[in-house]
């Protein structure tokens, strides 16, 4: 009786954790809730399997009873979880239709080799931008200058972030503003054409268990600053899934999937089914620009994404 009740006890706690700490911890940065709530759908099918294991035993060593109890606490995980599970990889890129639309690519490529893969997802999506919240500058400017000139782009970075912005000479020069930038936090630069965007890329640290959430969320007001015009975009890797963040929005820029109405898709770690992943790559656009298209896309020649632990993004933009 005694290792019944303790069964249906511990089953009923990990169930209420799995149910309510995703839900109360939203836009909270403790770094373990912060994981929690990231990886939702994933909490809820590690807990279901665990109420399951429960349920098993006691159907063996206690009886019915205390088993069919948990048996429902494990049902009561599985709407949740169908609900949270997230959306998978898009396939088909649509062609450009129009010289007024805006194509951003980015992809986290952890400052690993992947030029080759670059390129075949350049080939895909014909972007206007490229970003590449983790690629040294000085090596993108040795590594991307043929291409760069091929394609008529400038490469942007500075030596304060990991991270390389590509930019279409189309959209004419842009300046770096970065006086004001926290280490590490991305780069901000501002277009020297009145029609073309101000641009914020992201790469902001997450919150660790030994550091504290206090630079994420000095990165995070970073950009919400910067995000302050109706012309503005934010892109990159932003180490936080919607729920982290606490909204949809950050200053006057709306995260263009959320916009969309398109469920959450993994981009991290591309190991998981993208189902099972946390987005924590994203574009924020200012009311300026209309989202028409947004996919989360498989790397290159494989599914599971060898060449980086994240999976690139695509967004098309027309002027409102």
């Amino acid at each position: 009786m005694k290792i019944a009740t303790a069964g249906v006890v511990v089953a009923g706690v990990i169930v209420l954790a799995a149910l309510t700490l995703p839900i109360l911890g939203r836009g909270t940065a403790s770094p373990l809730v912060f994981a929690l709530v990231a990886f939702r759908s994933l909490t809820l099918l590690v807990a279901a399997i665990a109420v399951a294991l429960i349920a098993i035993s006691l159907l063996v060593m206690s009886g019915r009873r205390a088993a069919a109890i948990v048996a429902v606490l494990t049902a009561l995980l599985v709407l949740p979880f169908l609900i949270t599970l997230g959306g998978g990889t898009a396939s088909d890129v649509p062609a450009a239709h129009s010289e007024d639309e805006l194509r951003i690519l980015s992809w986290n490529t952890d400052q690993r080799d992947v030029d080759d893969d670059l390129m075949v997802l350049v080939e895909q999506t014909r972007p206007d931008i490229i970003v590449l919240p983790e690629y040294f500058t000085s090596t993108a400017e040795g590594r991307f200058a043929t291409f760069a000139e091929a394609n008529e782009m400038s490469v942007y970075g500075w030596d304060g972030s990991s991270a390389t912005i590509l930019i279409a000479d189309r959209l004419g020069k842009y300046t770096m503003h970065n006086g004001d930038t926290p280490p590490w936090a991305g780069i901000y630069l501002v277009p020297e054409r009145h029609d073309a965007p101000f641009l914020t890329v992201a790469h902001l640290q997450r919150p660790m268990l030994t550091e504290g959430a206090d630079l994420w969320r000095q990165h995070v007001a970073w950009v919400r600053d910067r995000c302050d015009r109706g012309d503005a975009i934010a892109v990159g890797d932003f180490n936080a899934t919607l729920a982290n963040l606490g909204s949809d929005r950050l200053g006057s820029c709306s995260e263009v999937a959320a916009t969309l109405g398109q469920p959450e898709s993994g981009t991290w770690p591309a190991l998981l089914p993208a189902q099972l992943g946390a987005q924590i790559d994203h574009v924020f656009a200012g009311d300026d620009w209309l989202p028409t298209w947004f996919g989360v896309l498989d790397a290159p020649g494989t599914r599971w994404s060898e060449s980086s632990d994240h999976r690139p993004i695509f967004v098309i933009l027309d002027r409102n």
